[in-house]
């Protein structure tokens, strides 16, 4: 068998893989109340989805360059625009996931933010309870 053909289909398949994965996980957040939570899971989405999408183009183009390698001796220019292209797509699909990797953890690390101020405030609430409660059981009764 082919290995361009294996390898394109590999691509093919895992392109595919991604895309369904990405969609589950965009539906799963779909129920939740959290604007700044579901705005960042639709973006998220677009933005993989046509990482996944450009992934299964270059699979297809890696299968197609069988019949564009035809012309290598008689369009030498075509042969040569052809894998150019080809080349384009990958590094956009590598700028998109390097994009993607910023955004997701630009947004964890503000989510992170804000829950170590919570729990500031959590302890800082917990310490004066505590500490009225402490009052509370040292004052002596004037019965």
């Amino acid at each position: 068998m082919d290995p361009t053909l294996i390898f394109s289909l590999g691509l093919l398949l895992a392109a595919a893989a991604m895309t369904y994965g990405h969609r589950q996980a965009w539906l799963a957040k779909q129920d939740s109340r959290d604007e700044q939570q579901l705005e960042f899971a639709n973006r998220r989405f677009r933005r993989r989805t046509q990482t996944s999408a450009m992934l299964g183009v270059v699979a297809i183009a890696i299968f197609a360059a069988r019949w564009i390698d035809l012309l290598r001796q008689d369009a030498p220019w075509v042969f040569m625009a052809y894998w150019m292209v080809v080349v384009l797509l990958v590094l956009w699909v590598a700028l998109l996931a390097g994009a993607d990797y910023i955004a997701t953890r630009h947004y964890l690390s503000k989510i992170q933010r804000q829950q170590a101020i919570e729990a500031a405030q959590l302890r800082a609430e917990a310490r004066r309870l505590a500490s009225l409660g402490k009052q509370q059981t040292d004052k002596p009764d004037d019965c």
